[in-house]
């Protein structure tokens, strides 16, 4: 893996931001994400690391080296507006080739919602996870098409994926599951010719981890806790890609993403830690992303409409922000 791919878990393990920010900054990584994609999505599941690192862009060739592509991935605008529909604020959008349709110069693509979520309770949210995921996605189909006109063409729609990686605050019985949504035919009497690509368009994948001896299992949870607590050595299992020595060595000294969970009472601890350290680190949650809202140029108003914080609150932060 490129030196660049190996820094940025570094970076996003150690800088002083809020636990789904920093973790978003992994998944903006062609190196870091086509295992994720290897493990979960149909289309990729047979297509090595390389390959799957090709199809973020349909300009890299098949003889350009892997060495020479750039591991940032070509996120799209994460802000979706919409003449009467509310504004969306995604952590990471972008497109891919779809190794299945494409051929040649023919192209088809895969668009994804790549989302780092750390709350899960219904109660917590206001709302079911999986509506919003699902809501996301319809939005993601329908900006394809634009404003709808008798010229509209229905046939140029492409599949959307979202998948959502749940950290911590999952209810006991939802912990360790992988769970998909998607649209199937369901032959109601006799036997249609619809082709699945025709429906087969939008699939929710919610990733809801858990306790520390099931994700030590091979396979996707093992992976991602590999990199949630920066450990190169065991996120070269899932890559074909070499890493160099000398920043291996340097992971082993530097504090991940797991060890904030932990000090924060996120993590495994006691109960009264658990509780008090998530609370701490919720407000801190919260700020840090009305930071960021504020400083991409996001109004207060915007900003409460969209995340329902207090108006106070968001007053407050961009007051600290404007004095420092």
């Amino acid at each position: 893996m490129k030196e660049k791919s190996e820094l940025s878990v570094f970076a996003a393990n150690t800088k002083g931001s809020a636990l789904d920010c920093a973790a978003s900054e992994l998944f903006k990584n062609k190196e870091i994400v086509a295992p994720l994609l290897q493990l979960l999505v149909d289309e990729f599941k047979d297509l090595s690391i390389e390959e799957i690192i090709r199809c973020f862009s349909s300009e890299i060739t098949d003889d350009e080296p892997i060495d020479d592509i750039d591991v940032d991935i070509s996120s799209l605008d994460p802000e979706m507006k919409a003449l009467y529909e509310k504004c969306i604020f995604f952590d990471s959008r972008f497109d891919m080739r779809n190794p299945k349709l494409s051929e040649g110069k023919l192209i088809f693509k895969l668009h994804f919602d790549l989302e780092i979520q750390n709350q899960v309770y219904e109660s917590s949210l206001g709302y079911p996870l999986v509506k919003r995921g699902i809501y996301n996605l319809a939005r993601m189909l329908s900006k394809q098409l634009g404003r709808l006109t008798s010229n509209s063409d229905y046939s140029k729609l492409e599949k959307v994926y979202g998948i959502w990686i749940c950290n911590h605050n999952i209810p006991t019985a939802d912990r360790n599951t992988i769970t998909g949504f998607r649209i199937i035919k369901e032959n109601i009497e006799g036997s249609s010719s619809d082709k699945s690509s025709d429906y087969d368009l939008i699939n929710l994948i919610l990733v809801r981890r858990g306790n520390q001896a099931y994700n030590n299992k091979k396979g996707l949870f093992d992976y991602l806790n590999a990199t949630f607590s920066g450990n190169i050595e065991k996120m070269q299992e899932y890559s074909n890609v070499e890493w160099s020595e000398k920043v291996k060595k340097e992971a082993e000294s530097m504090t991940g993403l797991a060890d904030v969970y932990f000090s924060w009472g996120i993590d495994k601890g006691v109960e009264q830690g658990i509780e008090q350290g998530f609370s701490k680190g919720q407000d801190f949650e919260r700020r840090e992303r009305i930071a960021e809202m504020l400083r991409c140029g996001k109004s207060p108003d915007a900003i409460a409409d969209f995340c329902n914080y207090p108006m106070d609150l968001i007053l407050e932060v961009q007051q600290n922000i404007t004095i420092s």
